[in-house]
């Protein structure tokens, strides 16, 4: 049934852009009430107060990146499991060190090192105009205008680019306006004769400027390191709703760019 699909869609989305995106944008009230409830749900899944004490997080709400999970709880609560977070100092022969001293023998370890989002498109080099390389561009923190389009680069479209990343919805909705704002710039492209489309670096600064105004009041300002940030700038998420995203990639406005006839 399509329609009862786009409904529940519809119905997340308006939760995540009503409730949980003023909470990032800075409400008191919703803070509030987003940590009870949590703290609440964590109260009711764990009796042990030493284990609860180990789980409440010490930044606010929304700061790091909220896990939606019905199961989490119940699997540290599970008797065969332990939660240990004394630092590790090293691996032994038989198990994991720790800073204290004590030793914990194991037969297996996962070493989960997490996964790391700057700087962006690290593993590939992207040469530009005047043969600058996106790396050195990006060096202080990866820019975009719209997370798509960053001067010097022609024709370089990105998708799930800088500050296009979301901390209270679905990134498909973002990937979707994206693709339909590239396909304007493609087909925009063959009606206008141009071979290529480079944002002018004023319009690339001044968007970017602004949107490093608007994250720094923020909740993902709120503390000193975290995924979203790269050095002293948010490089990751998108300081708007996702309303808002749609709204700005709606339209190409061909003035922001500087075309390149064909030959």
């Amino acid at each position: 049934m399509p329609g009862v699909a786009k409904l529940y869609r519809l119905r997340l989305w308006l939760r995540a852009e009503l409730i949980i995106f003023p909470l990032m944008r800075g409400s008191k009230w919703l803070a509030k009430f987003g940590t009870k409830m949590t703290t609440d749900y964590i109260a009711e899944k764990i009796a042990d107060p030493e284990l609860r004490k180990k789980l409440l997080p010490d930044y606010p709400i929304g700061a790091k990146r909220i896990l939606f999970s019905d199961d989490y709880y119940d699997a540290l609560a599970r008797p065969n499991v332990e939660l240990i977070t004394t630092p590790i100092a090293g691996l032994t022969a038989s198990g994991v060190k720790c800073v204290d001293g004590s030793e914990i023998e194991v037969d297996v370890v996962i070493y989960g090192t997490g996964f790391r989002t700057n700087p962006f498109l690290s593993s590939i080099s992207l040469v530009g105009a005047g043969d600058t390389l996106l790396k050195d561009q990006w060096k202080d923190g990866a820019h975009a205008y719209l997370g798509i389009s960053t001067n010097g680069f022609p024709n370089l479209f990105m998708m799930y680019g800088p500050n296009t990343n979301l901390g209270h919805n679905s990134i498909i909705i973002m990937s979707e306006a994206q693709a339909r704002y590239i396909l304007q710039a493609i087909q925009g492209l063959d009606q206008r004769d141009a071979a290529a489309m480079d944002i002018k670096p004023e319009v690339e600064s001044a968007f970017n400027d602004e949107l490093q105004q608007r994250l720094a009041t923020m909740i993902w300002s709120k503390v000193e390191a975290s995924w979203y940030i790269d050095g002293k700038r948010i490089t990751n998420n998108w300081a708007g709703s996702t309303q808002e995203y749609l709204r700005r990639c709606k339209q190409i406005d061909w003035g922001n760019y500087v075309l390149e006839k064909r030959a």
